[in-house]
């Protein structure tokens, strides 16, 4: 799939470009598999190749996330799960948003989750 959207934003009686472009490639590997009949793991390894910004100085340079999920389920109603996203970085710059200088960058980030059915 390609994409080719095109913006002009006006700043002061000025059309500028805004228009950035949508990394080449993206390649995922997944994997879940259950170690228990009550806990499970799945891993996500992911590459991203780079991505031009507005300007050539917001250039996203490619990056490799790997996602973790530990879960277990100790009766039918309930799954208690620890996520770790990037664990192999302790960040990347991942995009821009429409107004912002500087890249958003994607933190080490650890979770607890509680799934509870009714």
């Amino acid at each position: 799939m390609e994409m080719d959207i095109q913006s002009k934003r006006k700043i002061n009686n000025l059309f500028i470009n805004t228009t950035s472009r949508d990394p080449s490639f993206l390649y995922a590997f997944r994997s879940s598999f259950d170690i228990t009949s009550q806990i499970e793991m799945d891993w996500w390894l992911r590459y991203t190749s780079p991505a031009s910004g507005i300007f050539t100085t917001q250039a996203i340079p490619s990056y490799v996330t790997l996602d973790m999920r530990l879960a277990w389920q100790p009766v039918k109603q309930l799954e208690l799960a620890f996520i770790a996203n990037n664990l192999n970085n302790d960040h990347h710059a991942e995009f821009y948003d429409a107004v912002a200088l500087n890249p958003l960058h994607v933190e080490r980030m650890f979770w607890l989750q509680a799934h509870v059915k009714f």
